[in-house]
């Protein structure tokens, strides 16, 4: 904004307290301002009306500057509600990429639960064939313990007879026995 004034000497507010707060103006006498923030500003001139120091007059104007339009309640406003939209928005999109995650582990957890399902039921197969193996095991055992015990107790019968006949001196039966035997 620039003003063509008359006047020598020009400064915007707050009052000028001593001479050198007051500024020249150009030969043109025009007075620019730039970047002013919006608000109530006052100006100060200050010009010689006549001859001699006591001779000064200052003169005192108010300008008023309009806020600009990002300075306005709507303005505020419009840019909270943008920041929400976009807050929002993100707040969704991480949910989506969440829930597209969860979906990805569940799928996973799905897959080791059915393979471990699958080597459970294997386990218990091979649980069960196991057994069936040591109870036939069991019985070759016992057969073979049979076996091996029923000759050994008829050659155990027999030994205590001959025992029992020698002790007695009974040689002849000894003898017809152990012919019985072999």
């Amino acid at each position: 904004m620039a003003w063509p004034l008359t006047s020598s000497m020009a400064v915007v507010s707050p009052a000028p307290s001593s001479i050198s707060d007051w500024e020249r103006l150009t030969p043109d006498k025009v007075i620019h301002f730039a970047n002013l923030p919006s608000g109530s500003h006052t100006l100060y001139l200050k010009k010689q009306a006549g001859f001699g120091a006591k001779s000064l007059v200052t003169y005192k104007f108010t300008i008023d500057i309009e806020k600009a339009w990002y300075e306005t309640y709507l303005a505020w406003a419009g840019a909270a509600a943008v920041m929400l939209i976009l807050i929002l928005a993100a707040i969704r999109f991480q949910n989506r990429r969440l829930i597209k995650k969860n979906q990805v582990l569940e799928e996973a957890i799905s897959k080791r639960t059915r393979s471990l399902n699958e080597t459970m039921e294997a386990l218990q197969d091979s649980e069960e064939q196991l057994f069936k193996q040591v109870k036939i095991q069991q019985r070759m055992i016992a057969s073979i313990t049979h076996d091996v015990k029923t000759p050994l107790k008829a050659v155990s019968s027999v030994s205590t007879e001959i025992d029992k006949l020698l002790n007695e001196g009974k040689l002849d039966q000894v003898r017809a026995f152990s012919s019985a035997v072999t």
